[in-house]
Formats: structure tokens, sequence, C-alpha cells
């Protein structure tokens, strides 16, 4: 039976656990029914870095994890390449549950290529460079992207606030049901812009929003992040441990016009290891 064998439960329930372990059973590949389950252990001891500092875990679990992580790791060294090779050429795949679940591309490669890859592959995440608003709503529009969880966007043109303001406008008018973690960072906004954010995303799937730093608030000059940010006390041997979160003064400004909203405070226990998130962090299901 060939790798693409046994997929089509997966697509049909891409946030499934179950359906990955029966595609194991199914796959005819030693290699690929070995990743499944051991990337399927990973991502659940990654969900417990939610609430718990790796460190503090007993040493059982912490040598689980690190375990799981070298295995998978070994795996897909050895084998990715043979998964994707029927995959179109120019992108970087990111496996997740023993899947493609996450694609780095320029935006224009994924219009031309993106719906071939989602139909053989549960794509939950998207990275895109180069996105003019025209390539992000030839995007958008795909019937798939409802399942999407995280959506990273650098755009074309930088430094354009017009452009910015565009590729905004876009996703507001079709910003995926189940999206989780929005990466806006690379976005030339200003405050007005994020007022605006501020209201208009209200989805309660949201757990992570990023924004780009001003230099404008609360004082000229001084860059101030969107977000909250951790502390980190590192020690004598270069292991850091959280201990505090600092919010910015424009974070208490966007809360005051606006509430306090879930994905501005998004702290994980185990900041360091979260970033950027296994897609399977943030499935529906899970919350």
């Amino acid at each position: 039976m060939s790798i693409a064998a046994g997929l089509g439960e997966v697509l049909r329930a891409p946030y499934s656990d179950a359906a990955r372990l029966r595609y194991a059973e199914q796959c005819g590949d030693a290699e690929r029914a070995a990743l499944i389950p051991v990337q399927l252990q990973h991502a659940q001891l990654q969900r417990q870095l939610l609430q718990t500092p790796l460190q503090r875990w007993p040493i059982e679990a912490q040598t689980a994890y690190y375990k799981a992580q070298r295995l998978a790791q070994r795996l897909l060294d050895q084998h990715a390449a043979r998964w994707t090779a029927q995959l179109p050429a120019g992108a970087k795949y990111l496996f997740g549950r023993g899947c493609v679940e996450c694609v780095d591309a320029p935006a224009a490669w994924w219009v031309e290529h993106g719906e071939s890859v989602a139909a053989v592959e549960p794509i939950l995440g998207l990275c895109l460079s180069a996105v003019t608003p025209e390539l992000l709503a030839a995007t958008l529009q795909k019937p798939w992207t409802c399942r999407l969880v995280a959506l990273a966007l650098s755009p074309a043109h930088p430094h354009s606030v017009d452009s910015a303001v565009a590729l905004l406008k876009v996703l507001q008018n079709a910003l995926p049901d189940a999206l989780s973690w929005l990466d806006l960072r690379r976005l030339a906004l200003q405050l007005p812009h994020l007022e605006a954010l501020a209201h208009a995303l209200t989805s309660p799937t949201l757990r992570w929003v990023g924004l780009p730093e001003l230099v404008d608030f609360p004082d000229a000059g001084q860059p101030v992040s969107a977000c909250d940010e951790p502390i980190v006390e590192t020690d004598w041997n270069h292991t850091g441990r959280l201990i505090d979160w600092y919010s910015s003064p424009l974070v208490t400004h966007l809360d005051r016009l606006s509430g306090v909203a879930a994905w501005r405070h998004f702290r994980p226990a185990d900041w360091s290891l979260l970033l950027p998130p296994p897609m399977t962090l943030f499935v529906p299901s899970d919350f």
C-alpha cells in the first residue's frame, strides 16, 4: 500500500489523533508507521508546556520528551525527502503527527501549488512570504483553509503601510474559523491599525496574535511591543526559566479600548519551546 493510502480519513479529520494512528496501521511504510506515534507522543507532551515548564517535570517525563523529539528528528532526517518527493519543489514542508502539517513558502508558489498539496496532506499551518493582498485573497478563498490553525504573513512590501492595511482588510473578511495562531509581526502597522485590530479580531479561537513593535507609543523613538513578553532568568549553565511577564503600555492601551482579549495574554509556561508553535498545540478539539 502506498504512503497516500489511508490518508483519506486524516484529510477528513485533520485534528484527530485516532485517524493518524489508523493511518499508521494502513500506510504500509514501517518508518512512517514509527514516526506517527512518536510525534503523537511528542505533541501530547508539548501540550503540557502550556501549564508547566519542562524543567519542573519529573525526570522520567523530561527524558520521554527529549527521547521522542530525537527519534522523530532521526526518522525525518532519514526519510522526509522520500515522503515529500511527490510534492512540488520550492517549499519547506514541516511534519506534525506523522504528516505534513505546515508549509513555509512564497505566497505566489502557494497559490499555484497549494491546492494540490492540501489535497494529499492535512495542512494546518502556513508561513507565507512575499504576500500581496491579491495572493492572500486567492489563498483564503479556498474551502480547505477553514481547517487552518496557524498563519504567518511576511508582506511583499514590508515597509508599505498601505500594503499592510490592504492585507488586514483581506484577512478580516476571510479569517479562517479555526485560526488560533496569527503572526503579523512583519506588517508595517501603525497605532490606528492596531486599535482597529483590537476591535476586529474577536474570534474566540484565537490564542495568540503577533503584532509589530511601535516607535511612536507612548514616546516617540521608543520601540514598544504590542504583545506580552516573557522575562527569563538565565543561570550559570545557560538554562533559562520564566519568572515573570512584561505587559507593555501599548497592551494596556489596547485593553482599555476593547477589553482583555485572550490572544493578547497567551502565556505558555515554557515559551522558548513553543515558538514557533507546533500546529497540533492549537487544534480546536484541544480547547
